[in-house]
């Protein structure tokens, strides 16, 4: 088994065994100048080879000399070659404008050639005729007048479309055409008038479907007008036996108001309460009685109250006996 050498520090001169995985510090002065112990048969290691010397610097040194004493020269030549000072700018342009320009070629005066006698004679060149006199040119007539152009006439206006009103809406029970109407009958602001009156079946609902009565009804259609400049308002009358809205015999009895089918209703076109607008139109409504007895002699007087149109009394129509005693 191979033993390893004692360690010793130079620098306090301590000797120890090295432990595996130590660190290499010396354990008296912990200086890391250790070095293991060389047994007096080994050789001294051999010193290392001595390190050479770069030529590179050398190199580079002689370039930097080489470059420095030519700019030397260079300086050196250039100072030599101006001793001699550069003319100056004046005297360059007297020497300029003392220097004679040759002469033209076109300005020498051709050289004298002694004419031989024997040589026949020059032939004289034709006369150029003369250039034409310029064409005298005809006065410049003045320009005309222009002539004013007369201004176009303005469109007319376009004729208004001639005005048609509106037509009326249809009524949806309306009276039957060229029937009877009676003379209004006023009380205050507020009129009233009979505008027709007829034997026919009257429009009916029952349980929201619309039918027409079995049987045909007097009925009698009543216009109300407010002629003042306030408002009014109409509140429907219903016809009765006794109360604001009657219909009796000369005699005095009262014409039953109408009995409908079980179950069934008038079918109304308008509120229960209506507006009078003050000057008209006019509100229509129609009263539905039973068919009186044609066979009673007399008129029919017709007796609304005045109270539901806002002013005060009774209205009283009367319609003759050929009007609603028709067959």
């Amino acid at each position: 088994m191979a033993t390893r050498p004692p360690n010793y520090c130079r620098d306090c001169g301590a000797q120890w065994y090295p432990i595996a995985g130590a660190p290499p510090l010396c354990p008296g002065c912990r200086s890391p100048n250790v070095a293991p112990v060389m047994s007096l048969n080994e050789p001294e290691p051999a010193a290392p080879p001595p390190e050479r010397s770069s030529a590179l610097p050398k190199v580079l040194t002689l370039v930097a000399l080489g470059a420095v004493f030519h700019i030397v020269a260079g300086t050196i030549a250039v100072s030599l070659f101006r001793d001699d000072p550069a003319p100056r700018h004046a005297e360059v342009a007297a020497a300029k404008a003392a220097k004679k320009e040759p002469e033209p070629v076109h300005a020498r005066a051709p050289k004298a050639v002694p004419r031989d006698p024997n040589a026949p004679a020059p032939r004289a060149t034709p006369r150029q005729p003369d250039p034409p006199a310029p064409i005298e040119l005809l006065p410049k007539l003045p320009e005309p007048t222009p002539v004013p152009t007369p201004p176009e006439p303005a469109p007319k206006p376009p004729e208004p479309a001639p005005r048609t009103l509106p037509e009326p809406p249809a009524l949806p029970f309306p009276p039957p055409a060229m029937s009877w109407v009676s003379s209004w009958e006023k009380a205050g602001d507020v009129r009233v008038r009979v505008a027709g009156v007829a034997a026919t079946r009257v429009p009916l609902e029952a349980r929201k479907r619309k039918f027409l009565s079995p049987e045909p009804y007097l009925v009698v259609w009543v216009e109300v007008e407010n002629t003042s400049k306030a408002d009014h308002t109409y509140r429907r009358w219903q016809p009765a036996t006794t109360g604001d809205c009657t219909l009796r015999y000369s005699h005095g009895g009262p014409v039953l108001f109408a009995l409908y089918p079980p179950e069934s209703n008038r079918e109304w076109f308008s509120e229960f309460t209506q507006p009078l607008a003050p000057g008209g139109p006019p509100t229509l409504e129609s009263l539905v009685f039973s068919r009186p007895d044609p066979m009673t002699p007399g008129d029919l007087t017709l007796i609304l109250d005045a109270t539901r149109v806002g002013a005060t009394g009774r209205f009283s129509l009367t319609i003759p006996n050929a009007v609603w005693a028709k067959r």
